[in-house]
């Protein structure tokens, strides 16, 4: 067998070899990761990072189930609720303190804290 044959036949082992070494890397980090965290419920939000000013209307935060105090921000549409829960809104930092919060789990929260539907 000629030398370059047997040279590239060494090459292309290695490689192969090399690249073996790399996806089981790769799949032993993404193991090593868990599986996700399914998002968190509206209730665990708001317990964990909203109830402490909604649950009394600290500094003017809308009193959670207040029908009263949700009437006019309801009006505005849940889309503006979430961009001011987003961005801040008065006292409220922003992402109301969840920082690792989803998109889907400040609307759950926001629900959360909405009075029932008359």
């Amino acid at each position: 067998m000629p030398q370059v044959l047997i040279d590239l036949r060494y090459a292309m082992t290695r490689l192969f070899v090399v690249c073996g070494f790399v996806g089981l890397w790769v799949a032993a980090l993404a193991a090593a990761e868990g599986p996700a965290n399914p998002p968190r419920s509206g209730a665990e939000v708001y317990r964990d990072f909203c109830a402490v000013c909604h649950s009394g209307g600290w500094q003017g935060a809308p009193i959670a189930n207040e029908p009263s105090e949700w009437r006019e921000r309801m009006s505005a549409g849940a889309e503006a609720m979430l961009q001011n829960v987003k961005r801040g809104l008065n006292a409220m930092p922003p992402m109301g303190t969840c920082v690792d919060c989803t998109d889907e789990e400040l609307r759950s929260a926001i629900a959360e804290m909405l009075p029932p539907a008359e």
